[in-house]
Formats: C-alpha cells, sequence, structure tokens
C-alpha cells in the first residue's frame, strides 16, 4: 500500500532536523541533506546567490555527479526555507539572521583589535537593536485598551425568519409570555426526572 502525503522533502527534513518526530530517511533525502546543509554553508560564508549556485555547480561537477543549474537555485531556496528560525517559507528570517550574524562579526573583530573599537562596538550593539525592532517589533508598542469586547446586540424581526409569527404587540407580548412559562416550568423540574407535555402545558 502506497501512502499519499502532501509533505514536501523540506517538510521531512524539517521534522527529522527540528522536532522528536522519528522520522526515516530515504538514500535520496539524506543526500539532499547534505546538499542544502552545504548550501547553508556557502549562503553564509558568500551570501550573494549567483555565486552560491556556481560555487555547487563546481563542487558537484569536480565530484563527477550530476548537478544541474535548476537543481542548485532549487536548493538555494529550499535552504533558506529548511535552516530558517522563524516561520518556514517566510525566508526572511534567514535573511535576518545572515544580517545579524555580520553584525556580530563585526562587533567581535572591534573586539580583538589592539586597542578594542569601543565605538565600533556600540554602533554594532545600536544596529542590533534597529534590527529587532524593524523585524520583531515591540510588545510595549501594543495599547492593550483598545482591545473591547463587541458589543452584541439581539434583536427580533419576523422578516428575517420563514415563520407565521403573529406581528401585533398584544399577540406577540402573550406568545413570549407563554414560553416564559413554559421554560420556568422546566427549569423547575428535577434533572432526573422525565418531562412530559402535561407537566409544561398552560
Amino acid at each position: 500500500m502506497r501512502l499519499i502525503t502532501q509533505q514536501t522533502d523540506v517538510d521531512k527534513l524539517h521534522d527529522y532536523l527540528f522536532t522528536k518526530k522519528e522520522v526515516q530517511l530515504s538514500p535520496a533525502l539524506e543526500q539532499k541533506l547534505e546538499r542544502l546543509e552545504r548550501c547553508d554553508g556557502l549562503i553564509r560564508a558568500y551570501g550573494v546567490r549567483s555565486q552560491v549556485v556556481e560555487m555547487l555547480i563546481e563542487y558537484y561537477k569536480g565530484k563527477d555527479q550530476a548537478y544541474s543549474k535548476r537543481t542548485a537555485y532549487n536548493d538555494f531556496q529550499e535552504t533558506q526555507e529548511l535552516f530558517n528560525s522563524g516561520y518556514r517559507h517566510d525566508i526572511r528570517r534567514y535573511n535576518v539572521d545572515l544580517i545579524i550574524g555580520e553584525v556580530i562579526k563585526t562587533k567581535r573583530q572591534a573586539e580583538k583589535l589592539e586597542v578594542p573599537d569601543t565605538r565600533a562596538m556600540a554602533a554594532c550593539d545600536a544596529n542590533l537593536i534597529k534590527i529587532n525592532e524593524k523585524f520583531f517589533g515591540e510588545t510595549d508598542k501594543i495599547d492593550w485598551s483598545l482591545i473591547k469586547r463587541p458589543m452584541m446586540i439581539f434583536s427580533f424581526d419576523p422578516s428575517l425568519i420563514n415563520s407565521d409569527v403573529p406581528v401585533e404587540k398584544e399577540k406577540l407580548e402573550k406568545l413570549i409570555n407563554k414560553f416564559k412559562t413554559i421554560r420556568k416550568k422546566v427549569n423547575d423540574k428535577p434533572v432526573v426526572q422525565d418531562i412530559t407535555w402535561e407537566d409544561v402545558k398552560p
């Protein structure tokens, strides 16, 4: 029996890497994971898609493996989806990770100078704060007092229902009182006792 599933290769690899699900990778998926991990390393080192794609093609060409430019571009896209730190299909988070990595790298280089460049380090900290505000927002900016419960107004309009309902005020009031009486009698009966029409009829 063949199992029909809508899971993509990236979905399966994501479950394998980042969840506690028991996932068995096929040989083809193991090869794909190796390709995407290699692509991830190249993206973080070089960043530019065209350069990364050419480097992947050259690498697999040197190993005498069939690897087309189309496969390389697909690997580039799927790498960002797989190793994204947020919602998988929003690859902006992946690019934000790259930017943060570059800022931190710059700060580390400023720290390693013979005379640490404190001005550059402070600028890096300021950029990290701006990145956080730009892409992740601030919960303090939300005015929770503006969130109100919706006002619900209940009304009765016989024209909106398919029923022969008396519209005269006196008849309508009489009908409403009748049902109020029935409801009161029902509520007064013990829960475990069966209720018959004789118990509640006017």
